[in-house]
């Protein structure tokens, strides 16, 4: 029986592995396009935001140099808390045009916290609904500010968002890494096969939530031997007990409204992905669980 599992095993990760995904043109954005995504949807994205502190000014953003091929990604992945038990994940891929060179620098950029299950990469630039639209505008700006300079981006949406048949897997570190690193080694060989494009330098950034799976995400490259050029985070919390302990016992006046909402994500993620069904009714009063009877929705 041991031998007859491992077998499974091996014959579910060649499967993994073997399974190519697909890469659909969803779009070009002009260098026109794109500076409006640095101007005026910067402009109205900060609007409402609260004014920074005093002597603080915005970083100005670089002026796009050139268009950009979009791609919707959809690849095959695996749930390391599952067993590797396979599962579907989607991203965004942009390739800058007419930039010349076949060797191109890659950033990988990885989306903050977003409640909304498509305000994700791959529904980014897809304006037909203006909540996930705007909702979806960091993701824009990195794409703006550096495939429209030459840099080829991409964005993996995570487990249980877009179109993941997956519940949300919110700070659920291993899956975070495999949807990252599957989406870039197919990124990487789907570039060098179909542009005749190859890898120069390889950066990661990510905000908040998106600076918690950059960290993760750099943890595996390295354990893959895969080189980064450099990682850069904003807001992260790489330590998920001293971050969620902070918001709890000593609570700042800086603090988002809607950090306690993150308990609630995370609970239900861990709940669902280290398969623990009791898991949000020990950490929860029942008055606070929406739906005792069914927490997996």
């Amino acid at each position: 029986m041991r031998l007859l599992g491992y077998l499974f095993f091996l014959g579910a990760l060649f499967f993994h592995q073997s399974q190519a995904a697909s890469f659909t043109h969803i779009g070009v954005r002009s260098v026109d396009q794109l500076n409006q995504v640095l101007s005026s949807e910067r402009k109205n994205f900060l609007t409402g935001i609260s004014s920074p502190p005093k002597g603080y000014r915005l970083p100005a953003a670089k002026i796009a140099r050139n268009a950009v091929d979009l791609y919707r990604v959809e690849y095959e992945s695996v749930i390391p808390e599952q067993g590797n038990r396979p599962t579907k994940a989607y991203g965004l891929l942009a390739i800058p045009k007419d930039v010349g060179g076949v060797n191109l620098p890659f950033l990988s950029y990885q989306h903050g916290t977003v409640f909304g299950k498509y305000e994700v990469p791959s529904y980014a630039f897809l304006a037909d609904d203006k909540i996930r639209y705007d909702n979806s505008y960091e993701t824009r700006l990195a794409v703006a500010q550096f495939a429209g300079n030459g840099y080829v981006v991409f964005a993996a949406d995570y487990f249980g968002m877009g179109d993941s048949p997956e519940p949300e897997g919110y700070m659920v570190k291993g899956s975070h890494q495999q949807a990252c690193v599957d989406l870039y080694l197919q990124v990487r060989d789907w570039m060098s096969t179909n542009k005749s494009i190859s890898q120069d330098q390889l950066y990661l950034s990510g905000w908040s939530q998106g600076g918690y799976v950059t960290m993760a995400f750099l943890e595996k490259l390295e354990e893959k031997g895969i080189k980064v050029t450099a990682a850069s985070t904003a807001a992260a919390p790489p330590d998920l007990f001293a971050s969620f302990n902070g918001v709890i016992y000593h609570p700042r006046p800086l603090d988002a409204p809607w950090l306690a909402s993150t308990f609630a994500l995370s609970a239900y993620a861990f709940q669902n992905y280290y398969q623990n069904p009791n898991l949000v009714e020990y950490l929860f009063k029942p008055e606070y669980i929406p739906n005792p009877l069914n927490l997996r929705t």
